[in-house]
């Protein structure tokens, strides 16, 4: 599972099987993007520093993701029950 923005593939360390109906929530701030499948953290996307011209500049790539909420993609999928909030949602005692 992943999404693209501004020429970069991003993935979380998830597949959805064939079938499978799942509680899916996205979070992110300005500094990462967070996978919560059925109120489990999978995956979190944070900062990473990439090195350029041969290790003599470095550039932080921070993986945060704008939805899509005209058009999501090309996928055999039905989506319901979706909510979009723009606030914090408290999703378990870690988080």
């Amino acid at each position: 599972m992943g999404f693209a923005r501004d020429g970069y593939l991003n993935t979380f360390r998830y597949s959805i099987q064939n079938g499978d109906r799942l509680d899916v929530v996205i979070k992110g701030d300005s500094r990462s993007t967070t996978l919560i499948v059925n109120g489990r953290v999978i995956d979190r996307l944070e900062i990473e520093k990439r090195w350029h011209n041969e290790g003599k500049s470095v550039m932080y790539y921070v993986p945060t993701l704008v939805f899509p909420l005209e058009k999501a993609g090309d996928f055999k999928s039905r989506i319901t029950d979706l909510k979009v909030s723009n606030y914090l949602v408290k999703t378990g005692p870690s988080e």
